[in-house]
């Protein structure tokens, strides 16, 4: 079981509100590293990364889909054989607290091969992450992509070691 936050984003509309809700989560992740998940659709995820970037003092916003289809070009071989290589490389430059994590839908691309969950979490053990995760989130169960889709993948979650932000209300 993921530790769980649902807020209506919608209804976010000053700044004390957003920083209340941003501490709420600081304070669940504590000062260790640590995982959280924005789930939900794709424009509400990216709209609620920016406005951490805007309050948080040591937060860098990454566009993965960006910076690893750049990489992609050049490397894919190399990169799809071994994606730790491209992640440290990213990483190891980076002294900000917070990593955020946007446009994270190319990892699911079937034809790299990647396991999203495992990446974030090994991301998450060195630097405090939080990643969009572009899909829905029920029963214990991180899902991508509609079943029968080629990027459809599943993820049962077993343990608190993730937070869970939900961007948009669902049904338990």
């Amino acid at each position: 079981m993921a530790n769980l936050i649902y807020h209506d984003f919608s209804r976010l509309t000053n700044c004390s509100e957003i920083k209340m809700m941003f501490n709420e989560v600081l304070r669940k992740v504590g000062e260790n590293t640590g995982l959280v998940l924005l789930v939900g659709d794709k424009e509400t995820n990216s709209l609620i990364l920016k406005k951490m970037k805007e309050h948080l003092h040591s937060a860098i916003l990454i566009n993965l889909g960006h910076s690893l289809s750049q990489k992609l070009l050049h490397n894919q071989i190399e990169i799809t054989q071994n994606p730790q290589n491209f992640f440290a490389d990213l990483l190891k430059n980076i002294d900000e607290k917070f990593i955020l994590l946007d446009n994270t839908d190319i990892l699911f691309d079937s034809n790299l091969k990647f396991d999203p969950l495992s990446i974030f979490k090994k991301i998450a053990s060195q630097k405090n992450l939080i990643a969009v995760w572009n899909g829905t989130y029920c029963q214990d169960q991180l899902t991508f992509a509609k079943q029968g889709h080629s990027e459809y993948r599943y993820f049962n979650i077993h343990n608190n070691e993730i937070f869970i932000i939900l961007s948009q209300e669902i049904s338990l």
